[in-house]
């Protein structure tokens, strides 16, 4: 899928979710539901057709233009808090990308959007496809999307008045993906404060990614003695008292299972969510967590990543970018340094398994900014 903006989301029609909130534009799906399909089914169709002509362009169609869409859909997350997904075929997909980069973009130009838009597409082939092909039976992860007229249609969109693109943006800009964000404050240093609330977000996702992983590596060797034996446990576990580690009052057992940093003692999925309670984590469990790195790395070279190349930095010291009341401008440059350096695993927070984030973009950008190359970031800013 693709991000546009709050859970705003597109996505080829190959396979198309029935348990999400949707708009269906396809010639082949672009259909509606069966009443008694509609009572078991767990999303809305919000609206369907078999062609953007038919969906926009008046007061007898779903929606009036290009901003009413997005403030439709927009409006529709806030209501349900739900996201809302448009499955599109090829000739769609590329008209809804063209009309969005028409309204995001102060200035791009064709050649540009062809490139965003193919980064974007690639990100997806090789990262996300799979995850929505292997509980429905539909095993045609090879399906190609084709964006090959997507050039074309995008010279042919119009872009929004002025007055609804500002109407748009001032609405949302807090609420927009990452990189055209990122690509203004690289550009120009406007929109700061939605850049550091953005990538609050995905700092603390990454973060409770980086903690599970650490609390998996706990779980997973309780019966592992020749590295128990370096974590003075109370007791020394096996197949006849594994169970008996959530009542050990050790220093690693305490930390893991911590119930004022964790949720749930147990495994969960990384999420922006409250999994983890980032404010009660003390300058001391942190030092227990980089004890924990430092002894499992010394048993596993794998797991050595997470003792940082670079000394001066670990991915701890980011957990104070999340926790303070306003993400400080000398955090936000520690943030972008250290993805645009790639030094060291610490440079992750923009990470590829994020369907938020087209993570080939952003590195683009930062490589640019580096380079100062202005002309690259410019054409992809909002302002």
């Amino acid at each position: 899928m693709l991000h546009l903006f709050k859970k705003v989301y597109v996505a080829t029609d190959n396979i198309i979710d029935v348990g999400v909130d949707r708009v269906v534009v396809s010639f082949e799906h672009g259909h509606d539901t069966l009443e008694d399909m509609k009572k078991v089914m767990g999303g809305e169709l919000i609206a369907f057709a078999q062609d953007w002509s038919k969906l926009i362009g008046s007061k007898n169609t779903t929606f009036m233009d290009t901003a009413d869409i997005f403030d439709k859909l927009g409006d529709h997350c806030d209501a349900t808090g739900k996201r809302v997904v448009i499955y599109c075929d090829n000739k769609a997909l590329c008209t809804i990308m063209a009309l969005w980069f028409k309204t995001i973009f102060k200035k791009t130009n064709k050649a540009a959007a062809v490139d965003l838009l193919e980064s974007m597409i690639f990100k997806y082939k090789v990262f996300n496809r799979g995850r929505f092909s292997s509980n429905n039976g539909n095993t045609d992860v090879e399906h190609e999307i084709d964006i090959s007229n997507f050039g074309k249609i995008f010279e042919g969109a119009q872009k929004p008045s002025a007055e609804k693109r500002k109407k748009f943006l001032d609405e949302n800009k807090g609420s927009l993906s990452l990189e055209p964000v990122l690509a203004t404050y690289l550009s120009s240093g406007k929109m700061k404060k939605e850049l550091k609330g953005i990538i609050k977000i995905l700092v603390k996702k990454d973060l409770e990614k980086y903690l599970y992983e650490l609390k998996e590596i706990f779980f997973a060797h309780i019966l592992t003695q020749r590295f128990t034996k370096d974590l003075n446990l109370e007791k020394v576990y096996d197949f006849t008292n594994y169970d008996e580690i959530l009542k050990d009052k050790s220093e690693f057992p305490s930390l893991f299972l911590n119930e004022k940093i964790w949720k749930t003692p147990y495994m969960n999925v990384a999420s922006s969510g409250k999994n983890i309670n980032f404010h009660a984590i003390t300058k001391s469990d942190i030092k227990s967590f980089a004890k924990w790195n430092k002894i499992s790395g010394q048993h596993w070279n794998e797991e050595s990543i997470y003792e940082f190349i670079k000394s001066d930095v670990s991915k701890l010291d980011f957990i104070e970018c999340i926790t303070s009341v306003e993400m400080s401008d000398k955090q936000l440059n520690m943030i972008l340094e250290t993805e645009a350096t790639y030094e060291h695993a610490a440079g992750s927070f923009f990470s590829i398994d994020l369907e938020t984030v087209n993570s080939y973009f952003v590195q683009s950008l930062l490589d640019a900014y580096l380079a100062e190359d202005k002309k690259f970031t410019d054409q992809y800013a909002i302002m």
